[in-house]
């Protein structure tokens, strides 16, 4: 090639190139933008909402790093630390808006488009095809970049905020192909540049394993580009032996560093947790994987959902379809081997999609089914089709070549109006459980959280239905669901005021055989069941029941603070004070705990007439915030204590300008669901307000004298 047909073919490729950035740009704004303002949904509160280590409000290295080992299951452990810096920083910026969440989102999204799109046109001129593609190969590239992106699948990947965390390992698992083929197929005597990219994509390798575990697939890709496109033949040679063997080393050193050894010797052991053993999921797969192929190919906003009812196959032959399904992989992988020199670009497809997908589609104890995890493996599924399409388009007449082109045209807007409409049931949280029940009625998972939408909006009596429903349906997790199900319903009684049939429940969801007997669920479940035992008179059963989940959850600021407040309520001031000052070593500033226990402190010290010291906890409350009821009611009793009724008049005051006079009397008979503190001397504030309530009658009554 000549000097001016060099610069001829570089002006092409960046004219090209960047009109298709920009196209693909435009249409995934089309299609993304509307969901910018979806809510949060499902694991978001566990692992974004309620994960007080990723809420930074400082950029210091201390505060960074913490969040590094924000795993919500286990706090302080080493996992997915790139994914959850990104969520920290957003929270710094954004807190829990999410605009600025999906707008991450997005342009994550855009740069893995941008980056397969280079990747498929290096695949494109690779020594495979030598200069077969020439002429096409960017059309090829943008069209297989544009089906992927546009694809209704990812939106799960996308628009469900938390799989960031697969949005991260794909992006810099294709950064990292991307740099590899640009090592690969540059000249000899470039060795300082091709070792910058060998760099780079290792880099890249890195920061994908930090965004999620399947990115440790990445070394078994590049063996399988290796194979496929760079060596003359598919054989057992020496060196491919060699890179495979390597691969898989690396693949169980990683995964024992990560899980520990006993992860081998756990891996066919059953989970208790699970609804299914490691052998009825491997079976079960291939139809999954059939299934995802299915939904990837015809993408229609109706097979598309958070959840699938999907039947084990306890079998070969349960359900028949289980053996046909194997039977259909095998075969597709004996044709990618065989005619992986006639058809690379199916090959590489069929088997890069495959491979992508053992970590999380075989015998791990995951659940059985999500649709973002086709997000990373679908790369280069549309790789032939696109070539395809091309073909096609070169070798008939106009009048064919019109019908493709508007058949392509089609497609591609069939599949942003797919995505918008999946989109659209992102938008809220009734709008996607309510999708889902309809199309998975048998997964106790849309009841369930479609009864959290209604719980949310006070509607207790639908809440109620979807709770008991979820009881009798499948779940992957049943005994988790079975405890979630019982303390909700034990919750709606307890707002409902009847609170001996919210002790039942509560007790039912404690029945629940579970793993972790002090887990996180259940020992909210004792924390309720503390405070309705406490609501009607069983005081000291609710002290046992404090007593022993703050042995086991010591660490926990919001337990200890319980069981301090009930330690003062019931005079055991002493032993109350010893143990809310474990509420300060445990608990963030801004925490509910923190500001109650300032609360329960400026009340202590009101009682022994040291009234500077009241004073100066009551003011710290009021900086950090504390809520508006229980601390007017918390000044009124200090003031009173102190002689100054001036000051306890100006705080009942404000409280009316924040609730009703029932709604004060309902909370001072301790007869409310939400009691501000148990340690108030609510006796004295009954006092109080009746005697309030008279003089602010006797003086209405004076006015109208006069």
């Amino acid at each position: 090639m000549n000097k001016e047909q060099e610069n001829h073919s570089r002006v092409q490729f960046l004219t090209e190139t960047t009109t298709f950035y920009l196209v693909l740009f435009f249409l995934l704004l089309i299609a993304y933008f509307p969901s910018f303002q979806a809510e949060w949904h499902f694991d978001d509160s566990a692992n974004i909402l309620d994960n007080s280590p990723l809420h930074l409000t400082e950029l210091t290295p201390s505060a960074l790093k913490r969040t590094f080992f924000a795993y919500p299951e286990r706090e302080g452990t080493l996992l997915r630390p790139v994914s959850n810096l990104s969520f920290a920083l957003n929270w710094f910026f954004n807190q829990d808006r999410v605009f600025g969440y999906h707008l991450i989102n997005f342009l994550i999204h855009f740069l893995t488009a941008v980056f397969l799109y280079k990747s498929c046109l290096l695949l494109l001129t690779s020594p495979k095809f030598s200069s077969r593609y020439d002429e096409s190969r960017y059309f090829i590239a943008a069209l297989a970049a544009l089906f992927w992106a546009l694809n209704p699948i990812q939106t799960q990947a996308i628009t469900y905020i938390v799989q960031r965390m697969a949005c991260l390992a794909a992006m810099f698992t294709i950064i990292g192909i991307c740099c590899y083929l640009q090592a690969r197929q540059l000249p000899p005597h470039k060795k300082r540049k091709r070792i910058g990219y060998y760099c780079s994509a290792f880099i890249a390798f890195l920061l994908a394993l930090g965004s999620k575990e399947n990115a440790v697939l990445f070394p078994a890709s590049i063996v399988l580009i290796e194979l496929i496109f760079f060596k003359e033949e598919f054989r057992a040679s020496k060196q491919n032996i060699l890179l495979l063997l390597l691969g898989l080393l690396f693949v169980l050193c990683f995964t024992m560093i990560l899980a520990g050894p006993k992860f081998f010797l756990n891996i066919f052991t059953p989970d208790p947790n699970r609804s299914f053993t490691s052998g009825q999921r491997l079976l079960t797969q291939p139809r999954i994987i059939i299934f995802y192929l299915s939904q990837i190919f015809y993408p229609a906003p109706f097979r598309l959902s958070i959840t699938h009812d999907i039947q084990l196959s306890s079998s070969l032959l349960t359900p028949l379809t289980t053996i046909p399904s194997i039977s259909f992989l095998v075969l597709l992988i004996v044709l990618s081997f065989l005619y992986c020199r006639s058809y690379p670009l199916f090959s590489f497809a069929i088997l890069f999609f495959l491979l992508n997908h053992t970590v999380e589609s075989t015998f791990l104890n995951l659940e059985l089914i999500f649709e973002h995890r086709n997000y990373l493996p679908s790369f280069f599924l549309f790789l032939p089709l696109a070539a395809l399409v091309s073909m096609l388009l070169q070798r008939n007449s106009r009048l064919v070549q019109f019908l493709i082109s508007i058949a392509t045209i089609l497609l591609i807007v069939f599949l942003l109006l797919g995505t918008m409409a999946r989109n659209k049931v992102w938008m809220t949280e009734q709008s996607l459980w309510t999708d889902s029940l309809e199309k998975a009625p048998g997964h106790s998972r849309s009841y369930i959280n479609l009864a959290h939408g209604y719980l949310s909006q006070d509607n207790l009596k639908k809440a109620f239905e979807l709770y008991w429903l979820s009881l009798d349906k499948y779940s992957p997790n049943p005994q988790k669901t079975r405890l979630i199900a019982y303390d909700s319903l034990g919750n709606i009684m307890f707002r409902s005021g009847n609170y001996g049939k919210a002790l039942t429940f509560y007790d039912q969801a404690l029945a629940v055989p579970h793993e972790k007997v002090y887990g996180e669920q259940v020992a909210g479940v004792l924390s309720r069941k503390a405070d309705t035992l406490w609501i009607t008179g069983q005081k000291q059963e609710a002290l046992e029941v404090m007593a022993g989940l703050t042995q086991v959850k010591s660490e926990k600021g919001v337990y200890i603070q319980q069981y301090g407040e009930m330690l003062i309520a019931l005079k055991r001031v002493k032993e109350g004070v010893a143990v809310l000052q474990q509420v300060f070593a445990h608990s963030d500033m801004k925490s509910e705990e923190y500001r109650k226990t300032l609360l329960n402190f400026a009340l202590v010290y009101a009682r022994m007439g040291v009234m500077d010291k009241s004073s100066l906890y009551m003011h710290l409350a009021e900086i950090l915030g504390v809520p508006v009821v229980p601390g007017l009611l918390c000044f009124i009793e200090t003031s009173l204590l102190a002689g100054n009724p001036v000051k306890a008049d100006q705080a009942i005051q404000n409280i009316l300008s924040q609730i009703t006079w029932p709604e004060l009397i309902k909370i001072l008979n301790e007869q409310s669901s939400d009691i501000p503190s148990k340690a108030l001397n609510y006796s004295l504030l009954r006092q109080y307000a009746n005697d309030w309530l008279a003089e602010q009658k006797k003086y209405e009554k004076s006015k109208i004298l006069l």
